[in-house]
């Protein structure tokens, strides 16, 4: 297998992920809030790849602030079926 070659990120790649990165808090936060107002008993959350690590960021800040509904969670993997993450 050959050696991926590294090239230098781009200074206006880095500062659009570090602009993205600083609007996650009040995103998840916004997200919390308007799940929480509903009053679920149960918060499902469904996930493929890159997303299911933001999913879960959320799964974590919801059972913070209320830990009463469950929540459920899976996701795509191509080829076999798999059980939920969480």
């Amino acid at each position: 297998m050959r050696e991926p070659s590294a090239q230098p990120v781009p200074d206006r790649d880095v500062a659009k992920v570090l602009t993205m990165r600083a609007l996650v808090p009040a995103f998840l936060e916004r997200a919390d809030d308007e799940i929480l107002a509903a009053g679920p008993r149960v918060v499902g959350f469904s996930s493929t790849f890159s997303q299911n690590v933001p999913s879960l960021a959320l799964a974590r800040l919801l059972k913070q602030h209320d830990p009463s509904p469950g929540s459920s969670s899976g996701t795509s993997c191509p080829g076999w079926p798999r059980p939920a993450t969480t």
